[in-house]
């Protein structure tokens, strides 16, 4: 059986998590629009988060992230695992994320951190690499506070405290390292 049959059988019988799992994580998200109109709410945030979580770089498709974020579906709690929910939860009102970048207009991307730190290794990782979607440039740092009610996702899979923001304030103070 072909990897395209196995695919397809599973299409066909909805099984939209196992679906996923056939492909690698550049491939997450072209996986995941194949599926969208057919699955229910909670599915769809669901196997978004997912693909999310899988997706390598999010720069090429960054309207396509947007336009599936935006999604007016309900049962948008289902975008986090159930444990990652109180966390988002327990975060102040008022909350303090950091982006690495290294190119103009980078700061107004969906993926964020909590993480200083993290958000430094990720502007030093761009400043160098041609994978990420843009020319490497210098690292930069944006720092913006947003409501915790901004942040759509917490994620914890890959590294600790990525958040998704879709709503950004106009003022992110951006910073050369």
């Amino acid at each position: 059986m072909t990897m395209e049959s196995v695919r397809k059988r599973l299409l066909e019988g909805r099984r939209w998590s196992a679906y996923l799992l056939t492909f690698e994580g550049h491939e997450a998200l072209g996986a995941f629009l194949e599926m969208e109109e057919d699955m229910e709410s909670p599915d769809y945030w669901r196997l978004l988060g997912d693909a999310w979580t899988a997706a390598d770089a999010v720069a090429p498709n960054l309207e396509t992230w947007r336009r599936l974020f935006s999604s007016p579906r309900p049962h948008r709690d289902h975008l986090m695992r159930e444990a990652e929910r109180p966390l988002l939860a327990a975060l102040p009102e008022d909350v303090t994320a950091y982006r690495g970048h290294s190119h103009e207009g980078g700061e107004r991307s969906l993926a964020w951190t909590l993480s200083r730190e993290s958000a430094e290794k990720f502007a030093h990782q761009f400043a160098t690499s041609t994978n990420m979607g843009y020319p490497p440039g210098d690292p930069l740092l944006a720092t913006v506070v947003v409501p915790r009610s901004a942040i759509l996702g917490l994620f914890q899979d890959r590294r600790e405290g990525d958040v998704v923001i879709l709503d950004l304030p106009a003022d992110i103070n951006v910073e050369p390292l």
